[in-house]
């Protein structure tokens, strides 16, 4: 078994996205893989400073900052083209596992 780890600059974009599930595919060839993915680029850090600046006149409300999570994974999702929808049933099925 192979595990693969990506970092958030790996999924920051479509092409960074390609290229990460390029490397998971061959080595899916090779034999089993578990891949570990780190949140996209900018969200750890925006999660960072919610709580550091929790209280703070000038610090993100989580409401901004659930925004700014959605967004940020949308307009990922969106910029897959025709594989989004196959992305999409396979997040949602996983989604619905963990219920």
């Amino acid at each position: 078994m192979r595990v693969i780890k990506f970092g958030g600059t790996s999924l920051s974009g479509k092409e960074q996205l390609s290229n990460a599930l390029a490397v998971v595919e061959k080595a899916a060839d090779e034999g089993p893989v578990v891949v570990v993915t780190s949140a996209l680029a900018g969200i750890t850090n925006l999660l960072i400073d919610l709580v550091e600046t929790e209280g703070q006149a000038l610090a993100p409300t989580l409401e901004s900052a659930q925004e700014e999570i959605r967004d940020r994974h949308l307009d990922l999702h969106t910029s897959l083209g025709p594989v989004r929808d196959r992305f999409h049933r396979e997040v949602q099925a996983l989604l619905e596992d963990l219920r």
